[in-house]
């Protein structure tokens, strides 16, 4: 795939060339489904091809990371003892190693949510890091880490700020996390910044549908997550229960994960998970979400879910808690309510059977969680303040793409431009060099 050419009105002046932008994952970032940071790694990827520069994906899986995925799963599975060997010396060692080479002709890195991609590589390339928590507020927060042999938190813990201190620049999308790498890891406050994740969806609905959506006395509530118990489903099901109890009309549809067979199906409809590979998926999911008065994912443990810019992406308003970072991405009053961690079923059917109860203020927290969306829960809201950071700390001349539809070629122009965009970044396979 070739890298998208950059063009200029007739007669301008030559501007500087487009800086290349390596991006690198833990995961396999050319692809929609899987572990949630795939999918916001493209986006990513794509929002700083359109708004900074030239940008290519750079793989990273070796046998050292597929013998670690191994020794995780016999660690956890069979000797019943949590490991992140992604936490270890030796892969970051190994991660060093590939990139030493790989990131040959490139003026900007990339880096996602894992230190140690970076915090042993040796290079003169300024690299930007982006995650939704420091390992300090995870190993606090779940319960998984919360279970790691001392050796594995000491060696996590010394990638994390060696890592931190080694990235010109470190974004999350919630304060929570901003102010662990500031005050936890001594990170300069310059050199962090809160930019809000988006939605990872394709495109956003227009406005006029989320006008369609029924008020006809039935409460279609959403439950979409990969895990029951951490997002809070057993909670979901139980303020189900007690608003069919109160009269209400509630429907629970569940996308993502199973839940225990205690859950009757009567009560609860479950949706197959959907693969965001596959285009009959998406427009599924999409549909769902169009089709619900709210997302309700009273979740116990988070730092940043993207279900929830997704939800407003689509008018739907959020229930969910105050933990984490989620109030970083679910404003209170303007496309979600949150209620405190202690809060259980009885509390949440209040707050869902006041929402249902009046038409008005629903129909107003439909187009204010749009606004939200529309405003800085978008990649393009990412890309374009990334983009000006990374201009204003003077480590690479951000160039946006210049785009056809904006000159004289009109219609046939934007066309192109769409084109273009859809190419996005490149894939850079191993032995290949981005010069």
């Amino acid at each position: 795939m070739t890298a998208v050419a950059v063009v200029r009105s007739p007669g301008a002046a030559a501007a500087a060339r487009r800086p290349r932008i390596a991006v690198i994952a833990p995961e396999d970032a050319r692809r929609r489904s899987g572990p949630s940071w795939t999918d916001t790694a493209n986006n990513m990827a794509r929002s700083l091809h359109r708004h900074a520069g030239d940008t290519a994906h750079v793989p990273v899986f070796s046998p050292v990371q597929r013998g670690g995925r191994l020794a995780n799963a016999v660690a956890r599975g069979v000797l019943r003892h949590p490991c992140d060997f992604n936490s270890t010396w030796l892969q970051a060692r190994d991660w060093a190693r590939l990139f030493r080479h790989r990131l040959e002709g490139f003026d900007l890195v990339l880096a996602t949510s894992q230190t140690a991609l970076f915090a042993l590589l040796e290079t003169r390339i300024p690299i930007v890091y982006t995650a939704d928590a420091t390992f300090r507020l995870v190993r606090e927060y779940y319960p998984f880490y919360a279970g790691l042999p001392r050796w594995n938190v000491h060696t996590a813990e010394s990638i994390e700020s060696r890592g931190l201190h080694r990235a010109a620049l470190v974004t999350y999308p919630s304060e929570w996390a901003a102010s662990s790498a500031r005050e936890d890891y001594c990170v300069p406050a310059r050199r962090v910044s809160v930019v809000p994740y988006g939605a990872n969806i394709d495109a956003p609905p227009p406005r006029s549908e989320l006008e369609r959506r029924d008020f006809d006395g039935t409460c279609r509530l959403l439950f979409s997550s990969g895990e029951w118990a951490r997002k809070g489903g057993d909670i979901a099901y139980a303020t189900t229960l007690l608003l069919r109890r109160a009269g209400i009309r509630a429907e629970l549809t569940v996308v993502g994960c199973a839940p225990p067979r205690s859950v009757s199906r009567d009560v609860v409809r479950v949706v197959p998970r959907l693969d965001k590979d596959v285009a009959a998926d998406r427009q599924r999911l999409a549909e769902l979400f169009l089709s619900s008065h709210l997302l309700f994912v009273p979740t116990r443990a988070d730092c940043s879910p993207r279900v929830f810019c997704e939800a407003s992406a689509y008018g739907v308003p959020s229930v969910t808690t105050d933990t984490g970072g989620v109030s970083s991405t679910v404003e209170e009053g303007r496309n979600g309510h949150l209620l405190p961690l202690s809060a259980g079923p009885d509390e949440y059917a209040a707050l869902i059977a006041s929402l249902m109860d009046d038409e008005p203020r629903y129909r107003s927290l439909v187009h204010s969680s749009r606004e939200m969306f529309d405003t800085c829960l978008n990649w393009d809201a990412w890309g374009r303040a990334v983009a000006a950071r990374i201009g204003q700390l003077g480590l690479a001349d951000v160039q946006p793409l210049r785009l056809r539809g904006d000159g004289p070629d009109g219609a046939d122009g934007a066309r192109d431009d769409e084109r273009r965009l859809a190419r996005g970044p490149r894939d850079l396979r191993a032995g290949d060099r981005h010069r």
